[in-house]
């Protein structure tokens, strides 16, 4: 029995690497894409919201402190968590004005979600790193 226990504590060891090792590689895709359109939309009309640049920046931040494995990984996390949260209320005026009183509703419930959502990821990521060794 406890050769079965340490054997099944082995796979899910490595199968936790192996997921980790998707979960970065993905990472690192998504903040590629969206530094690439952040950087086409500057090039193009040589105007950048602050709401891109803060986004670029933070995703960048999040991406390099996830790989290190750094115990500070959750703070750009919360930081686009309350950056969505702050903008859950004007969600709706970024569309155009013939759109319904249900999809502005909609668009403002999508990014509440994406606050807590993003929100509940940090406090995971927090508790998974809180032992790191690495700062930065």
């Amino acid at each position: 029995m406890r050769r079965f226990i340490e054997r099944f504590r082995l796979w899910r060891q490595q199968r936790a690497v192996e997921r980790e090792d998707k979960f970065g590689a993905g990472l690192l895709v998504l903040a590629l894409v969206i530094l690439a359109r952040n950087a086409h939309t500057l090039i193009t009309t040589h105007h950048l919201t602050w709401r891109g640049g803060f986004g670029s920046i933070v995703t960048l931040a999040f991406v390099v402190l996830y790989i290190r494995q750094a115990r500070w990984t959750w703070i750009p996390l919360m930081a686009l968590a309350v950056s969505f949260l702050a903008e859950a209320p004007f969600a709706s005026s970024t569309g155009s004005t013939h759109d319904s009183t249900t999809a502005s509703l909609l668009i403002t419930a999508l990014a509440i979600l994406f606050a807590v959502g993003t929100f509940i990821f940090s406090l995971t990521v927090r508790k998974r790193f809180a032992g790191a060794t690495r700062a930065i």
